[in-house]
Parts: C-alpha cells; sequence; structure tokens
C-alpha cells in the first residue's frame, strides 16, 4: 500500500522507462499496478487504496494503461483522475447492473432499457430473416432433431445437424 506521492512515483518510472508496467487493475476498494524494474529485473507491486472511489490516473502519463482503466473503471467504478479518455470500456449500456465487482454495487435500473433493447433486437432479426430468406430454405440447426442429417466430420459426442439442407 502506497500513498499519492508513491504512486506518482511508479508512473514516473513507467514514463522515464525505467520500469515496465506488467499489470493494472482494481479491487473493490484499490488500485493495483505491477511493475518489472529494468535493471535489475525485480517485480513489484503497489497499491493504492480508494476510499473515494477515485485514484491519480496513469494513463495520463503512460498513455499504455489507457483501457486498462477504463476496465477498472467499467468493473469497479474507480474513477481515474485526469484519465486522458473517460468513455466506458466494457459496460456499453447492455448489463442488467453497473459496475458488477465493486464493493458498493450501483444498481442502476437498467433491466427495462435492456429488455427494450433485446426485444428491438429480436424483432429487427426476425424481420431480416424473413424478408431475405424464405421459411422453407432457411437451414434449421438443432441438437438432435429426429428428421435431419448429421453433418460429416462433426464427432459422435458432439454432433452437428442441419435440417432443411440438400448436401
Amino acid at each position: 500500500m502506497v500513498a499519492r506521492d508513491a504512486w506518482q512515483l511508479a508512473v514516473q518510472h513507467l514514463v522515464d522507462a525505467t520500469a515496465t508496467m506488467l499489470g493494472l487493475w482494481g479491487d473493490k476498494d484499490a488500485v493495483h499496478l505491477a511493475l518489472l524494474e529494468e535493471p535489475s529485473g525485480e517485480i513489484g507491486v503497489v497499491t493504492i487504496e480508494c476510499p473515494d472511489g477515485k485514484f491519480p490516473s496513469v494513463a495520463a502519463r503512460h498513455p499504455a494503461a489507457n483501457r486498462l482503466e477504463r476496465a477498472i473503471a467499467s468493473l469497479y467504478g474507480l474513477k481515474p483522475i485526469g484519465a486522458p479518455d473517460n468513455r466506458p470500456w466494457l459496460d456499453l449500456g447492455f448489463w442488467d447492473v453497473t459496475q458488477p465487482l465493486a464493493r458498493r454495487r450501483n444498481r442502476g435500473s437498467r433491466r427495462a432499457l435492456t429488455s427494450f433493447c433485446r426485444l428491438r433486437a429480436t424483432t429487427c432479426i426476425r424481420s431480416r430473416s424473413a424478408r431475405s430468406m424464405p421459411a422453407s430454405s432457411s437451414p434449421d440447426i438443432s441438437a438432435s432433431p429426429p428428421t435431419a442429417r448429421r453433418l460429416r466430420g462433426s464427432s459422435s459426442g458432439s454432433a452437428m445437424y442441419i435440417r432443411g439442407s440438400s448436401r
């Protein structure tokens, strides 16, 4: 566990190329930075606690950390202060909860929006497939149909069958 000054010093080692970032990941209330010291080859992990849900951005000075910081924000809700890119990386609004790994889960109500999006996507897919392909010629894949032929090359344990095919 380090203070903000020591965290900034670790980031400075990345900027000066005296260390290589091996990883950057979050936890329920902390962020961890793994470093490889170039001259000695020693590996170290520095951890900064985030009781207020914020931590100094590594990506502000070391761009390779950008997507990792965005993932930390999506999964844990920990916000990098001074980050060059604050867009979500993993959570694009399709999950039923926000920040699923956070200690204090922010259970935003996305169920209604998610249900609407799924309904809309299903409707669009059905209408496209109905327009583009007649029902009699569309292939139907299932696990064990009674009147289907087995595809060549598939093993007996996990066979794939297809109905409506001439081959």
